[in-house]
């Protein structure tokens, strides 16, 4: 028996020689929402599989409420899961979709049609209870497999979202997980609506694990070049690591010198520093300085496009200098807090 209320210990799934998850451990909590993310072929729907039970681990071992699973059959899994395919019984009324899960577990038929009612209610669907699937828009259908999926009260929800969902149907699935107290596993192919749901991200790369953590450990604090990207854009100067020292290190970079936090394994040598944009300030005796390249105004900000030796810097500003023109000559700086330090990966 593990401690979390989900655990995934050094679990392996592969696609015949193919092997598509290796090495995964991560740990979920009661009530928690565990988001995937990563670029397409990362391993995220495999994780559903072997969560699901539809592909058995090639390695490792799964735990779910203080149970191993591993070797537990789908059907016998305490799970609800909403794929990626519509999945509906067209022949079904929405009700009796809702309530065939129930009917499979022997439920009587008053007794199912009250909790599959409940379930529609829970996601402002029981006006349409008596509608086909085709009478719906996609919204509506992804609501109704949704209601399916929580009205057996599974230990753990599996929503793989496919396609980008609306806000409103993100918005019911955040709140029918509160309102039941129920753990999930989310696919999300739209990244801050992911890192808006989680309480945990797995960041996932080619079947491996990049980063886990909560989603401010991940944006704020990405552990390589490939996480600081993959959550928008962030400026990356290579400099060396002149006085590692506590949480701030000190950085001389090919303008200047500069501190921000630091993992306390780097040693002195080539190092990254990364600096998402917002968090860049003018500054005329700051560290990176170079003539503008771009001034895009954009309404809440202004962003600010410098042309360095190693490529372009940017900036995003609340207020950026009256009549700011392309060739002008900028310096910005941040503070240490605000950035981070990588290793110089190959």
């Amino acid at each position: 028996m593990q401690n979390g209320f989900l655990e995934l210990d050094r679990v392996a799934g592969r696609y015949g020689g193919w092997v598509a998850v290796e090495d995964l451990s991560l740990s979920l909590g009661p009530a928690q929402r565990l988001v995937l993310l990563g670029p397409s072929s990362a391993g995220k729907s495999t994780v559903l599989a072997l969560l699901a039970g539809f592909l058995r681990p090639s390695a490792g071992s799964i735990w779910l409420a203080g149970n191993d699973i591993t070797r537990v059959a789908a059907r016998a899994r305490r799970i609800g899961l909403v794929s990626a395919k519509d999945t509906l019984f067209p022949h079904m009324t929405l009700l009796d979709n809702v309530a065939f899960g129930l009917k499979m577990r022997g439920l009587d038929r008053t007794e199912r049609r009250r909790l599959a009612g409940e379930a529609l209610g829970r996601l402002g669907l029981e006006p349409f209870a008596s509608r086909y699937p085709r009478h719906l828009v996609p919204a509506q259908r992804r609501l109704t497999a949704l209601a399916r999926a929580i009205v057996v009260h599974p230990d753990l929800l599996l929503w793989d979202e496919g396609e980008p969902q609306p806000d409103t149907v993100r918005s019911a699935l955040r709140t029918a997980l509160a309102e039941m107290g129920m753990a999930a596993v989310l696919v999300m192919q739209d990244r801050e609506a992911g890192l808006a749901l989680a309480d945990r991200v797995a960041l996932l790369e080619a079947g491996r694990l990049r980063q886990f953590g909560p989603p401010q450990a991940l944006y704020e604090c990405p552990a390589s070049r490939f996480a600081a990207e993959f959550f928008g854009r962030c400026n990356l100067l290579a400099g060396r690591l002149t006085m590692p020292g506590g949480s701030i290190g000190e950085v001389a970079l090919a303008s200047g010198v500069a501190w921000a936090r630091m993992p306390a394994a780097l040693p002195p040598g080539p190092i990254v520093l990364a600096v998402r944009p917002h968090r860049v300030r003018l500054d005329p005796d700051g560290p990176v300085r170079g003539p503008v390249e771009h001034v895009d105004y954009l309404g809440a900000m202004t962003r600010v496009t410098l042309r360095l030796p190693q490529g372009p810097f940017v900036a995003e500003l609340a207020a950026a200098p009256a009549g700011l023109a392309r060739g002008a000559e900028l310096g910005f700086g941040w503070a240490a807090e605000d950035a981070w330090l990588l290793a110089d990966e190959p």
